[in-house]
C-alpha cells in the first residue's frame, strides 16, 4: 500500500452526537502520519491530510465503531441537511395555500 500526502474526504454514516465525534477525533489522534484532520458533526465528514491511505483513515474511524465511505464531488450536503431542506420547503409551500 502506496502512503502519499493527500487529502481525503470522507462521508460519516452513523454518526448521531458531539460524543460520536469526540471518538472519532481520539482515534484518529492515534493514526500515525495523519499530520491534520477536520471532523464536521453539521456536514456528517471527515477531511485528513498526511502521509495515510484513505483506507487507513476509514479502518480507523471503522475501529471506533462507526462507518465512513468516500465522499464524492456530488455529496455536498449530508442526507440529513437534504432531508430537512425538503421538509422545510414543504412546510413553506403547505402556509402558502
Amino acid at each position: 500500500m502506496n502512503q502519499v500526502a493527500a487529502s481525503i474526504h470522507l462521508r460519516l454514516i452513523n454518526v448521531s452526537c458531539a460524543s460520536c465525534v469526540k471518538s472519532i477525533e481520539a482515534a484518529l489522534k492515534a493514526l500515525p502520519g495523519l499530520e491534520k484532520f477536520n471532523v464536521n458533526f453539521a456536514q456528517r465528514t471527515v477531511t485528513a491530510q498526511g502521509n495515510v491511505t484513505q483506507e487507513q483513515v476509514i479502518k480507523v474511524i471503522e475501529d471506533a465503531g462507526y462507518q465512513a465511505v468516500e465522499l464524492n464531488d456530488s455529496d455536498s450536503e449530508s442526507p440529513e441537511f437534504s432531508h430537512m431542506k425538503k421538509l422545510f420547503f414543504k412546510a413553506g409551500i403547505s402556509g402558502l395555500v
